[in-house]
């Protein structure tokens, strides 16, 4: 990602000046540097290397420009001994004990990802004698990258979920470089294309946040994972959800119909409690009547035995007539 990487200062003027002289220069001199990408973290230091085959004794003739391969701009160098300093914020050096060994390696501190591109190393060897001295340069690439944060999975809806709904699956991650690839696959590993839809944006920093959503249709209990890639890296950032449904969740039609069956089912019992109570009642009483009526027959019983008792006969005429002599004697 293209970016402004600081400007040189005015005393290093005088080492683009001969950067643009030494364009003028063949020579004899093999720069090195590696064919593949320098891979640097977002914020780590990094090491661009460069070598040369050194003269024994030529510190001092020794000329050398770390620029950026597309703008030329001006990054660091070193000429007549002497380091002349950075123009990135002073986030270069060089690595001075290393010169005289042929090591001519740039170290970028906190590297950001503005940072990413071509960076070209330049070598000059002063001739001794008043020639004009050996020059080459070589050109190396910096990749930065970020990890992404483990995605994050969320449900929506995410309650009273059953079979047969439309659910959304939100998957995002953070602060990772480049831009993410993420894939979708269920719980079988098929990979999953469909009712998908992907967004990254890139923060003040350049660092990319995924957004990534997944739609689906419920069914008895699903798995599903995201996948976010770091090509870069060669890392996997990994999320999985299950999604469940809930088959014995009551939508609100059948909730309405169990509270009336509820309410029928409560009146039916207090109906039989009063009908059960009636019957008690009326059968107790006729165990009243009919003990009533028990006794009224007792008591006419009764009474039918004393009008049946026979009478005290009479006394006869002659007991009286003797019971009168004994009374006028």
């Amino acid at each position: 990602m293209p970016g402004p990487r600081g400007r040189p200062g005015g005393d290093l003027r005088a080492a683009a000046m001969l950067g643009v002289l030494w364009c003028w220069l063949t020579g004899a001199v093999e720069v090195r540097v590696p064919e593949e990408p320098v891979v640097a973290l977002v914020g780590s230091d990094a090491t661009l290397g460069c070598s040369f085959q050194p003269l024994p004794g030529a510190l001092a003739q020794l000329s050398l420009i770390w620029q950026l391969t597309d703008t030329k701009q001006l990054v660091h160098s070193f000429a007549a001994g002497h380091d002349q300093g950075s123009s990135l914020a002073n986030r270069t050096a060089l690595f001075l004990g290393r010169l005289a060994q042929g090591d001519a390696s740039l170290l970028l501190r906190g590297v950001r990802v503005a940072d990413e591109g071509g960076f070209t190393c330049f070598v000059s060897l002063q001739g001794t004698g008043g020639d004009g001295g050996d020059f080459a340069s070589a050109a190396l690439s910096l990749q930065v990258a970020a990890p992404y944060t483990k995605p994050s999975m969320t449900l929506e809806p995410s309650k009273d979920l059953r079979p047969g709904d439309t659910v959304t699956i939100t998957c995002t991650s953070h602060r990772g470089y480049p831009a993410a690839e993420v894939t979708w696959r269920d719980g079988r590993g098929v990979l999953l294309t469909a009712n998908v839809s992907t967004s990254q944006t890139a923060s003040a920093q350049g660092l990319f946040h995924v957004h990534s959503e997944l739609q689906v249709v419920l069914g008895g209990g699903d798995s599903y994972s995201c996948l976010v890639h770091n090509r870069v890296l060669g890392q996997d950032a990994h999320g999985s959800v299950t999604v469940t449904g809930q088959p014995g969740a009551f939508p609100p039609e059948a909730l309405w119909v169990t509270v009336g069956l509820s309410v029928c089912l409560v009146a039916l019992l207090l109906a039989l409690a009063v009908l059960c109570w009636r019957k008690v009642r009326q059968s107790c009483e006729e165990e009243e009547r009919a003990g009533a009526e028990d006794a009224e027959a007792e008591r006419e019983s009764d009474g039918s035995k004393t009008a049946l008792r026979p009478l005290k006969p009479e006394d006869s005429a002659e007991d009286r007539a003797d019971q009168e002599d004994q009374e006028l004697a």
